[in-house]
């Protein structure tokens, strides 16, 4: 996303969404050699982007116009049905995830505050509708 792979340049979107934080942290990714080491986070912030790890952060950027990259799990995100109604199914394992920003080297974020795909697309709507203009550019 940020440098690009395998000779094709990077891609940048306004806006990322989903789980797979540990990526991020550039030391659990032995399977992808150009970020081993690396803060992604930071990387990220420099490139330009707002980085949310909450339902309540994704929501309240949504209309500043900023690209928004929120990665709201460590690995993949809980099911629905996990994250309202059966609770006692989410594991605390593994939390706090150790993110690592210049805001919040060691966030500790609630396992439930994950949010819906509903919630997401509105908020990645709000991102694009904020950075184009009437045409959508």
């Amino acid at each position: 996303m940020l440098f690009g792979a395998d000779g094709y340049p990077a891609v940048r979107p306004d806006v990322v969404m989903g789980g797979g934080g540990r990526y991020f942290n550039g030391t659990t990714t032995a399977a992808i050699p150009a970020v081993v080491g690396r803060n992604m986070w930071a990387d990220a912030e420099a490139a330009g982007y707002r980085t949310c790890f909450e339902r309540s952060c994704m929501k309240s950027q949504g209309l500043k116009g900023d690209k928004l990259l929120g990665i709201f799990h460590f690995g993949n995100m809980d099911t629905w049905i996990d994250r309202r109604v059966l609770t006692q199914n989410l594991s605390p394992a593994g939390w706090p995830v150790r993110y690592t920003t210049a805001e919040a080297p060691l966030y500790r974020r609630n396992v439930t505050d994950q949010p819906d795909l509903a919630e997401m697309t509105q908020s990645a709507l709000d991102v694009l509708a904020a950075r184009g203009d009437e045409d959508g550019l």
